[in-house]
């Protein structure tokens, strides 16, 4: 038995995560997860989209629901795929999923366990998700986070295996910590990552318009800590 047609999308990292398939399916139909290079991952999301559709044998009318990578990451990104996101469901009147990037990051490792999925928020902070990943199910441990790794770490409760983009920049106080069991370096979800959390969240579908970010703390702007690069010129051709 098959069921609805699920879009997937996720921006919130330099690696954007595309992926199309059947909810309750063991595999996507098709995916793609390439990484920016030298410019925000969501900067070609429309054309990527109209390939994974045609990769994957599908029209847009044919799609059943809509799910989208909520955040934490890149403001941006989030940002982008939202409103992308919400476009193609509301135009075609389906539901969406919001998706936590850090379940999509957890589970692109394949297997079962416990895992740590971390994103670099710099100022000493990281954003944090445990999950524990099965089979078919993708089960937050506790909520997502933001704040210090070593807070984060001191939390866990059992050993997890910690993935993602944030795992670089901290290499050496996560292999000191005697509650990580290894960790894997991803520059964010990939498309079979994003597929798995898509459909371990599929009882939480609710109107499109409903979707909102997660980012878990306020932009540099907001903190009023945003320094511009050059001061500021007021152009002469300007009253």
């Amino acid at each position: 038995m098959t069921g609805p047609l699920a879009l997937c999308l996720d921006a919130s990292t330099p690696r954007c995560a595309l992926a199309i398939g059947r909810v309750g399916a063991t595999r996507m139909l098709a995916g793609d997860d390439a990484i920016a290079r030298g410019r925000q991952a969501s900067a070609a999301l429309s054309e990527r989209l109209d390939a994974l559709l045609e990769a994957a044998g599908v029209a847009p009318s044919e799609l059943e629901v809509v799910a989208c990578g909520v955040g934490p990451g890149m403001f941006t990104g989030v940002r982008v795929a939202l409103a992308t996101a919400k476009g193609i469901a509301m135009g075609l009147g389906v539901p969406g999923i919001g998706v936590s990037t850090m379940a999509a990051v957890a589970a692109s490792i394949p297997g079962n366990g416990l895992r740590l999925a971390l994103l670099d928020a710099r100022r000493g902070e990281v954003y944090a998700g445990l999950y524990r990943c099965g089979e078919t199910s993708v089960t937050p441990v506790r909520a997502d986070a933001c704040a210090p790794l070593s807070t984060v770490l001191d939390q866990l409760e059992e050993p997890a295996l910690v993935v993602g983009p944030g795992v670089v920049p901290y290499a050496d106080l996560l292999a000191a910590h005697p509650q990580v069991e290894g960790s894997v370096p991803l520059e964010g979800p990939d498309g079979a990552g994003l597929w798995r959390a898509t459909t371990g969240a599929w009882d939480t579908r609710t109107n499109a318009a409903e979707l909102a970010a997660v980012y878990l703390r306020k932009s540099y702007a907001e903190l009023g800590i945003h320094q511009p690069k050059r001061p500021f010129v007021k152009s002469p051709f300007v009253d």
